[in-house]
């Protein structure tokens, strides 16, 4: 059947412990199966006993694991077509060498299968992870669904060295401080459930709390009732969400803290796509090799011998065809959540007419125009209220990053390789030749257009149309 678009929901890679065995992973996802509470989702009487290939199911609901190579990795899919047209996929990929297991959920849909559930939280699956004792703690935290009382003085010392980056941690921090009669406004323990596995929930009673820390630590932290979300790294501005209603702060935590989760890109080896297009071609190899060890052929099979390597040239191009596609999925899946779902909170801005070319784009663009506006009237009102704007949108500079990207990828342009034209298209560039020149339109937009020469003379020409690229894209 033809599928429509697809978006991915969750997107996640967790360190697990030595304990989440091959046995163990896979007989966990018949698990999450069989506990299902809604029969249409259940697939019955399955039973696993090591093979390195087996499907259950039928063809609008299925689950199927892969083995590559020789048990290393185990992927596990799951997938379910409902009646209202809508395509639901759960990928399991655990990497029992690297010690990494990713969880992706994503949904295909056709046009007429628009609506989408704005109460996601993190996957039932991770939960039962957590109740197994399979993932690894974050620096000294174990990463499960409680929430951590800061007004302990260990867990405050290690909220400190956390900001001030004296620890490491891999998931975001969200600190929910306490207004000043001593109490918080929104419901911390079901945040900490929503967000179980992709944040740490600290929270305060103690209405002096910032008062406290900035005297013992010299570090300023959100009071009053902010709630202050932490990132693990320096591409993503630290946010700190105001004193609004308690449904829109508690929304827009869970959007801030998923919204980086979903980000962050995954590696092919650690996706259903990735870890079946690492199969097809091992196929490939191994079929070339037993080729090539054919001393001689009969005359009679020369004609079964041309239909042989047409049938390979094929596969290859299928295999690169498909690692293609999925570099562009990356790109373009977690967009159109974006544009179709419907925000209970009343906009800043109303949304003009331009569709977005890869997630977050529009947002990106005028909160960049905001930031370097802002940046001439600091000491100012109006730099404090544009700041806050830039702060509380949850700005990740991905313009700038894309831009830096673009000059490493030109820098030593010299003619167009295979690899460097793959990259291109998968950040959405149609390539052609004319001439002398190479013709690249963004997005198939006439607006965007790049031309350059296909061997320039030049030294500095890649670091050129990297320039070209920055100023009329990003």
């Amino acid at each position: 059947m033809q599928r429509g678009e697809n978006m991915i929901l969750f997107s996640k890679v967790f360190d697990v412990k030595e304990n989440l065995t091959k046995e163990a992973f896979v007989k966990l996802v018949i698990a999450w199966n069989n506990r299902s509470p809604f029969d249409e989702n259940r697939i019955e009487g399955m039973e696993y006993h090591g093979e390195s290939s087996i499907r259950f199911g039928n063809d609008r609901l299925w689950l199927q694991v892969e083995e590559y190579p020789e048990g290393a990795t185990v992927a596990v899919r799951y997938e379910k077509q409902a009646i209202d047209g809508i395509i639901w996929d759960s990928d399991y990929i655990l990497n029992l060498e690297e010690r990494k297991l990713s969880i992706i959920l994503e949904r295909s849909f056709f046009a007429d299968a628009l609506k989408i559930d704005d109460k996601f939280s993190t996957p039932y699956f991770v939960a039962m992870l957590i109740d197994k004792g399979y993932l690894e703690p974050d620096i000294d935290l174990e990463i499960g669904r409680k929430v951590i009382n800061v007004d302990d003085d260990l867990n405050r010392d290690i909220l400190a060295n956390i900001i001030n980056n004296k620890l490491h941690h891999r998931l975001p921090i969200v600190f929910v401080s306490a207004n000043v009669e001593g109490k918080v406004l929104i419901n911390a323990e079901y945040l900490a459930s929503m967000l179980k596995g992709v944040a740490h929930i600290f929270k305060t009673e103690n209405p002096s709390f910032a008062h406290d820390f900035m005297r013992d630590y010299g570090l300023y932290i959100e009071q009053d009732g902010e709630i202050g979300i932490y990132f693990p790294d320096d591409n993503n501005e630290n946010s700190c969400i105001p004193v609004l209603p308690e449904s829109i702060m508690f929304k827009r935590a869970v959007s801030i803290v998923m919204d980086y989760t979903n980000s962050i890109i995954v590696e092919p080896k650690y996706t259903w796509q990735g870890v079946n297009n690492d199969i097809l071609r091992s196929k490939f190899e191994k079929s070339v090799a037993e080729r090539n060890s054919i001393e001689t052929v009969q005359s009679e099979m020369s004609e079964l011998c041309k239909l042989y390597e047409l049938e390979n040239d094929e596969l290859r191009a299928k295999i690169e065809e498909l690692m293609l596609q999925n570099e562009k999925l990356a790109n373009e899946n977690a967009m159109i959540r974006s544009r179709i779902s419907v925000s209970n909170e009343l906009p800043l801005l109303n949304m003009g007419t331009e569709n977005e070319f890869f997630e977050n784009e529009i947002k990106e663009h005028v909160l960049a125009a905001i930031d370097n506006f802002a940046k001439n009237y600091e000491n100012t009102r109006k730099y404090d209220v544009l700041h806050d704007v830039v702060i509380s949108n949850g700005y990740r500079k991905l313009l700038k990053t894309k831009a830096e990207e673009t000059k490493v990828l030109m820098k030593n342009y010299d003619h167009m390789t295979a690899t460097l034209k793959n990259k291109l298209e998968s950040m959405g560039f149609t390539i052609t030749g004319d001439g002398k020149h190479y013709k690249m339109i963004y997005f198939d937009d006439s607006r965007y257009i790049i031309t350059f020469a296909k061997t320039p003379s030049d030294h500095r020409a890649g670091m050129n149309i990297a320039g070209e690229i920055n100023k009329k894209i990003y």
